[in-house]
């Protein structure tokens, strides 16, 4: 699995929207000792080490940051939690804990940053500057980040997670890409040959930027390293799926599961696999398999609904939809207001592709205030486009954007050009509506499915036939996605 926020998967350093004292700043305002150290240009040679007196403490900590580099989230918050139970006063324990925990709001959060930075302050250098860095990264920061790590790094060379923490940020930087962290990631895995996450993130790296057998490589490197982490089995796997190693990604897959009882992802990936494959029983037999290990109802209501999914895509809209009608109840008993109303979207939308589309209005009705007036007014524009609902679906994009005016948002750039360009398909008009989809990125498998159908309705088979087979044949399949799950569907209509 990958830290890179390009995947679209997890984000451990992912912001809310808040303001906050940009990072580089504390270079400037180091509490007087940290100061003094930092000007001195201390670089000493051992690698970080917690200021605690409770071995304990220290022993979780180290602990909570090796799963967090091998992206194990919630094992990393659990030891996490234990390190700051052993001592409240280890503040970059705080701090890490901070950036993963899912059950702070904004303002907890921000008092768990504020605590553990001024704990640290008062610890070593080090850990004031990685703590300031990390809370940095969360608020997205990348910037300010970039200075703290680059000093930590000075006075820590021998430590190989505040290097890959740093390696993984140049990434972020404004007008950076995953492309920038491959020479420092490679430069890691040198230095540092017994450090696998590097490896990890490497394969991935060199997987995006088209060098598939160097990708492939890598990850056997990272399963060679780390032959115990299910990461290690679950990254091989994924990068086997994508090179459409099918059955030997399924074995890898399962190794992963095997060492982990606990962990959903490979099994989604497998799911993934078997729909890709056209094999959608096989898909839902890998989600129900690992439904009883649900942690928390959220993770139970998405499995739920990448179960309908899978029946979306054999097109059974009756199933599908009875699907979601579990996933929204048991989202009413959790008070989950934001999956009741996505998941009467999700049935406004499944009913306008699929169904009779006679419920569509209804389940509109339905959504409520648990999602945006953007998500609401582009589910209400797009439901009713795909049923051919023209002066309804435009109306729907008049709200959309009165909500965005001013702004420069996904919602102007690419979700109204795609109610656009299927109501000037339904009107007739297919080659404006090509003229449409093209002023878009076309980055997303919805754009380009729309794009695709304008092809088939102007005569032009051979283009809308290579978008069909393109968008059916990524093997980056995510049934989280709806935008991807609905492209999908679209798109089998072309023949």
């Amino acid at each position: 699995m990958s830290l890179t926020p390009n995947t679209g998967r997890r984000r451990w350093w992912r912001a809310p929207l808040a303001t906050f004292v940009p990072a580089a700043a504390l270079l400037l305002f180091l509490p007087g000792a940290l100061g003094a150290q930092l000007g001195a240009g201390v670089a000493r040679a051992n690698r970080l080490e917690p200021t605690s007196n409770s071995m304990a403490a220290v022993s979780e900590f180290n602990a909570g940051l090796l799963d967090l580099n091998n992206v194990q989230t919630v094992r990393a918050a659990n030891h996490l939690r234990r390190s700051v139970d052993a001592d409240p006063s280890l503040g970059i324990a705080r701090v890490l804990l901070a950036t993963v925990a899912t059950d702070l709001n904004v303002t907890a959060r921000d008092a768990e940053f504020a605590r553990g930075i001024a704990d640290a302050a008062k610890a070593s250098a080090p850990e004031f500057l990685l703590a300031s860095a990390l809370r940095a990264r969360f608020k997205n920061d990348f910037i300010g980040a970039q200075s703290l790590l680059q000093a930590a790094e000075r006075m820590l060379p021998n430590d190989p997670s505040i290097a890959y923490i740093s390696a993984l940020n140049v990434g972020a930087l404004p007008g950076s890409s995953y492309a920038a962290t491959i020479e420092p990631l490679r430069k890691l895995t040198t230095s540092f040959p017994d450090f696998a996450p590097a490896f990890n993130q490497l394969a991935y790296n060199r997987w995006r930027s088209g060098d598939h057998a160097g990708a492939l490589e890598t990850v056997k490197m990272y399963v060679n390293q780390a032959p115990n982490e299910p990461n290690a089995h679950d990254s091989f796997g994924e990068i086997l799926m994508l090179s459409g190693r099918f059955d030997e990604a399924v074995i890898e897959l399962n190794k992963a599961l095997d060492l982990d009882n606990a962990l959903i992802v490979p099994a989604q990936r497998i799911a993934c696999l078997r729909v890709i494959e056209g094999k959608g029983d096989l898909a839902r037999t890998a989600l129900n398999a690992v439904l009883p290990r649900a942690a928390t109802p959220g993770v139970r209501i998405s499995l739920l609904n990448q179960i309908a999914a899978t029946f979306m895509l054999d097109g059974n809209a009756k199933l599908a939809m009875a699907q979601i009608e579990t996933s929204i109840a048991e989202a009413q008993k959790a008070n989950m207001v934001m999956s009741v109303s996505s998941g009467h979207a999700t049935l406004a939308i499944i009913d306008a592709l699929i169904g009779d589309g006679k419920s569509v209005g209804n389940h509109l009705s339905m959504v409520g205030d648990g999602v945006t007036a953007i998500d609401k007014a582009y589910y209400s524009g797009l439901a009713m486009a795909l049923t051919k609902q023209n002066a309804a679906a435009r109306s729907a994009v008049e709200t959309l954007m009165h909500e965005t005016m001013g702004k420069s948002t996904l919602a102007n750039a690419r979700l109204a050009p795609i109610i656009n360009g299927l109501v000037l398909i339904n009107e007739g008009k297919a080659n404006d509506a090509i003229i449409e989809m093209n002023r878009t990125d076309l980055v997303t498998p919805l754009t380009r499915a729309v794009l695709a159908l304008a092809h088939a309705k102007a005569g032009n088979l051979g283009l809308a036939r290579s978008l069909r087979d393109e968008i059916l044949g990524d093997r980056g399949l995510a049934l989280t996605n709806g935008g991807l799950v609905t492209a999908r569907v679209l798109v089998k209509r072309i023949t």
